[in-house]
């Protein structure tokens, strides 16, 4: 039987995509910093769901708003 889920939590472990988006609203970072901060985001989190043994990865769930 596979695990699926609906979603999955987007807040990171030390709040990462929050800091580099309150940066940028600061004018320090750019948008380089945030898409890469999501693609680093994205890609930690499907392997979080790979690891906990989910069979069937939900995608387009991930949001930059907080």
């Amino acid at each position: 039987m596979k695990i699926n889920i609906l979603g999955f939590s987007r807040i990171e472990l030390k709040r990462e995509l929050k800091k580099v988006l309150e940066q940028y609203r600061k004018k320090v970072a750019n948008r380089t910093s945030i898409k890469e901060e999501v693609k680093d985001e994205k890609k930690l989190n499907c392997e979080f769901e790979i690891y906990l043994g989910v069979g069937l990865i939900p995608t387009n769930d991930f949001s930059c708003y907080d």
